[in-house]
């Protein structure tokens, strides 16, 4: 008789064994890849499988898809070291950096928070860089980082630009990368005379 276990294994990943067979409630034959051990495991199958809260996957051979992407009828998914899809997490292959959203889905097309910033994903997937994005009816750009910058300028070939403290672009040209405001006028009264000051003022090109 086969011990039931569950397929979140202490030791290691489950795969599924060659003939498996099923019981009343679905559970298959299963070993665990790394200790070997031998049991019924929750009901499982070829392709996509969800357990809880997690989504595993095993090929046609029975083994485990581990640190590895799979393209599935459901989309494309990235199973990490533990065997689970991740979500929540940036995940670098050979052209880029992509996001796995809250589904284990890949981002597309649209802005992701991190605890460093805000970054843009495209069309693709792909985190963007060096580039304008256009969010909503304003623009924004993305640095080589990938995030997004904010309260500084950025020269392109019509002239400068600058980004506010929420990364918008305000929509005017500058000739220069300074602001420069109209002379204000106001009134001292010293010893019952009045004394007229004029100041210009400018804002610096830094950012902080």
């Amino acid at each position: 008789n086969t011990e039931e276990i569950p397929v979140f294994h202490p030791v290691g990943s489950w795969r599924v064994a060659k003939n498996p067979t099923a019981d009343a409630d679905g559970a298959i034959d299963g070993i665990c890849s790394l200790c070997g051990q031998v049991g019924k495991t929750l009901p499982l199958q070829l392709g996509l499988n969800r357990a809880e809260d997690k989504i595993l996957y095993f090929h046609e051979d029975g083994t485990q898809a581990v640190k590895q992407w799979v393209d599935t009828v459901e989309g494309r998914y990235y199973f990490g070291a533990a065997g689970f899809a991740g979500s929540y997490v940036w995940i670098k292959d050979g052209s880029g950096w992509r996001y796995l959203n809250g589904e284990c889905k890949i981002a597309c097309s649209s802005w992701v928070k991190d605890a460093t910033g805000w970054c843009y994903v495209d069309e693709t997937g792909y985190m963007a860089s060096n580039t304008w994005v256009l969010s909503g009816d304003k623009w924004c750009y993305v640095g080589a980082n990938g995030y997004a910058v904010t309260n500084c300028w950025k020269k392109d070939s019509k002239g400068w630009c600058y980004l506010d403290k929420n990364g918008y672009w305000d929509g005017v040209y500058h000739e220069s990368n300074r602001f420069q405001w109209p002379q204000v006028a106001y009134s001292l009264h010293f010893h019952q005379k009045q004394y007229q000051h004029h100041e210009l003022h400018y804002h610096s090109n830094h950012p902080y």
